[in-house]
């Protein structure tokens, strides 16, 4: 009985796998029909991430920083993947690849399904990976320039003596030396400064792409006095003074201190620590002025480098202050009427260069008051007004500030005055 009903199933087996077939591809059809398949849109660029590298190995030169992927996928999935493209990632495995030039694919992984890629630019990208060296070597102090004349320098000094250089076999191999290079040009004293280490070759060129620990160091290079040689401040002589009414506000000198040489070094040493100027005559000056003097120097000693020096004289007005009491005047006023003011004169504080004051008088001062918008009978507080004549004099204060006007109808009128013929010749 049991085996009869197995051959009748046996016998119908092939109408169920049809069935079954033909179920599941119209769930596949009516699936697809509600989610069609389509290109994405996104992510388009994918950033290109470096995956299992040794850490005894370094990549040399540079890789694509992206790459282009075109996917397909269900529109429900394109969505998704545009709200959310951190779920694309590009992929370059290293992880089984040892030192040398590898062609190695770009893999693509996406972070939800189904997906398929359609297309990945470029493929594969070519990585050339090296092994990493270190190796220590000694800080050389390199000197650029020359101190200024009459001084030389003693031994540099670094505060580092040994530094790790590391980075590609083949690069490390090409580095001689480890220079702190320190510019002394024109010094006098003593330069020390934090400079950046250099890695350089056998013929004094720099190699790039490799890392010194510590990248920088303190060098301290040494500058003093040759024999024979002498720095001294400069002091600048004057004679007479400046015009009455000014006084002298400033001198400098550039530069503010010279070397000089003799052959006799105890000459030298019974100077006092300066050396003056020709006299510079300031009698009448009165403005800021600058000079080229020559240095007064004994015999036997000479100055290194430029023989003259700039000096810078300032000169300033003495400041004064002086009370004029001057006639308030009118303008403006409306025809038909007269005007009385109280009072009739304002004390005008000025200040200015004395020169200036002790000249000044009543008539380059000008005071008024203005009765432009005063058309009606009636008594008024009106602002004064001043002008100054004399450049460089400015008004402190006035007293008073206002005065009265007092309008009233004219009780004579004012002659019109008449233009005169001026007979032709």
């Amino acid at each position: 009985m049991a085996m009869r009903l197995f051959r009748r199933g046996w016998k119908n087996v092939n109408t169920v796998v049809i069935s079954l077939a033909l179920a599941l591809a119209v769930w596949i059809s009516a699936v697809v029909a509600g989610d069609p398949n389509e290109e994405c849109a996104q992510p388009g660029t994918v950033a290109l991430e470096l995956r299992g590298k040794d850490d005894d190995l370094l990549v040399i030169g540079s890789l694509p920083e992206d790459v282009n992927v075109r996917l397909q996928a269900p529109a429900s999935i394109c969505r998704e993947l545009e709200t959310q493209p951190e779920l694309v990632k590009a992929v370059l495995d290293v992880e089984d690849i040892q030192a040398g030039e590898h062609e190695v694919p770009v893999e693509v992984e996406v972070g939800t399904q189904p997906v398929r890629v359609l297309e990945v630019l470029p493929r594969e990208v070519e990585v050339a990976l090296e092994l990493l060296a270190q190796v220590e070597l000694p800080v050389k102090v390199v000197v650029e320039g020359q101190p200024a004349r009459g001084f030389q320098m003693e031994s540099g000094v670094v505060d580092r003596q040994v530094v790790e250089v590391s980075g590609a076999q083949s690069l490390v191999g090409q580095v001689a030396e480890v220079w702190a290079e320190i510019d002394i040009s024109g010094a006098q004293t003593t330069v020390s400064s934090e400079v950046s280490l250099k890695a350089v070759d056998e013929n004094g060129q720099q190699v790039v792409n490799v890392a010194i620990a510590p990248e920088t160091a303190r060098v301290t290079q040494g500058i003093v006095q040759s024999g024979g040689f002498r720095t001294v401040a400069v002091r600048v002589e004057t004679i007479g003074q400046p015009g009455p009414g000014y006084q002298l506000t400033t001198i400098q000198v550039s530069p503010p201190t010279v070397t000089i040489s003799s052959t006799d070094p105890e000459q030298l040493d019974d100077l006092p620590g300066f050396v003056s100027t020709q006299p510079l005559d300031l009698t009448n000056v009165t403005d800021d002025e600058e000079f080229r003097l020559s240095l007064d120097l004994p015999v036997g000693v000479f100055v290194e480098g430029e023989q003259t020096v700039l000096v810078f004289v300032g000169i300033r007005a003495i400041e004064g202050t002086t009370v004029l009491s001057v006639p308030v005047e009118i303008i403006g006023l409306t025809a038909g009427l007269d005007a009385q003011i109280s009072p009739e004169s304002v004390d005008v504080f000025l200040t200015g260069p004395v020169a200036i004051l002790n000249e000044i008088t009543v008539e380059d001062v000008r005071v008024f008051v203005d009765l432009t918008e005063l058309t009606s009978v009636g008594t008024y507080l009106v602002e004064v007004t001043v002008e100054i004549l004399p450049n460089r004099v400015e008004r402190e204060s006035i007293n008073p500030q206002t005065v009265e006007v007092t309008l009233a109808i004219e009780l004579t009128p004012r002659a019109t005055p008449t233009e005169t013929a001026t007979p032709i010749p």
